[in-house]
């Protein structure tokens, strides 16, 4: 998918920190990880959703240098949802100059088992995904078994937060 991010760079002038926004295009790949084949394995595998951002968007030279590949190392880990619990301007924008400074993204499915195993979907700027856990089988005579159950995410697709809805009443 190929979108355009608002880059946060972070730069000292004078002594002072100074933030600053740059939309810069760039290719997306999201993907989550997860066994197809034994969807209702409990394996202790660390399973997750992967955000990689190539930020070389422009036609190259056919000699030019490989770059490296991105590695999970690469990535800026918001399975805490890391600008959930800033509460100052400050530090949210030194998280997202960390995100976008970043090769990508990663958030984890942390529960025992679960994974992800169809593809998500962006509209908007959101990205919408779906997590299977499965639930451990216990086969007792005479009771309907549970298969597990599906959990449903929504991120910004960007710096891979979670929305938060704000309902207000209506004023009369």
């Amino acid at each position: 998918m190929r979108t355009i991010n608002k880059q946060v760079t972070r730069t000292v002038v004078g002594g002072n920190v100074v933030y600053s926004y740059q939309d810069r295009p760039f290719d997306a790949v999201l993907i989550g990880s997860g066994d197809r084949n034994r969807p209702s394995s409990e394996a202790t595998v660390r399973n997750g959703y992967f955000m990689l951002r190539d930020y070389d968007v422009m036609p190259r030279a056919t000699n030019a240098t490989a770059r490296d590949p991105i590695l999970v190392s690469d990535l800026y880990d918001v399975t805490n949802d890391p600008l959930s619990v800033q509460t100052t301007v400050e530090g949210t924008l030194a998280i997202k100059a960390g995100i976008t400074s970043a090769k990508g993204w990663v958030n984890w499915l942390n529960a025992r088992g679960e994974k992800s195993l169809g593809a998500g979907v962006v509209l908007q700027g959101k990205l919408y995904f779906t997590s299977f856990l499965p639930q451990v089988q216990s086969f007792q005579q005479c009771t309907i078994q549970s298969i597990g159950a599906a959990r449903q995410y929504m991120v910004d697709m960007h710096y891979g937060s979670s929305f938060r809805y704000v309902s207000t009443p209506t004023e009369n």
